[in-house]
């Protein structure tokens, strides 16, 4: 990459100045609006780890949704797999040999009719929640 000795009372230097200050402006907007989203969760009582909640006025409509990240660990699987009944190993998704994915279903089902084997499936399972989104839209 080379350096050019550009004058620095050019137009390219004036517009990064103004994409520096934009930028800045653009940080801090996004710092308040993440202050303000924690606030409406806050004053909406929204406490779900896995859903949403919608709340409206006449103007507003304000949805927050929770999502949990399920991430499985591919080692602890490999070495769970073979102790579980092959009916029961679909519920992770060998898309390749590289590749493997959580099949929801799958662990609902086993939740509801076989949580004993839910239990060692879980041993593979790390799940975190994320970051609650909000939604606001205008009526």
């Amino acid at each position: 990459m080379t350096d050019l000795a550009i004058n620095p009372n050019t137009e390219l230097f004036t517009l990064a100045d103004q994409w520096k200050e934009a930028k800045r402006n653009e940080d801090n907007a996004n710092k308040l609006r993440v202050q303000i989203e924690q606030q409406m969760i806050a004053a909406a009582s929204f406490t779900k780890l896995e859903g949403s909640q919608t709340l409206k006025n006449d103007a507003l409509k304000v949805t927050f949704t929770a999502k949990l990240m399920k991430k499985l660990d591919v080692k602890k699987w490999l070495d769970i797999k073979p102790r579980l009944p092959e009916a029961f190993q679909r519920v992770v998704k060998e898309t390749s040999t590289i590749d493997y994915k959580l099949d929801q279903k799958g662990l609902d089902y086993l939740r509801d009719n076989a949580p004993e084997i839910l239990a060692q499936v879980a041993e593979a399972i790390t799940v975190a929640p994320t970051k609650t989104a909000v939604k606001v839209e205008r009526l």
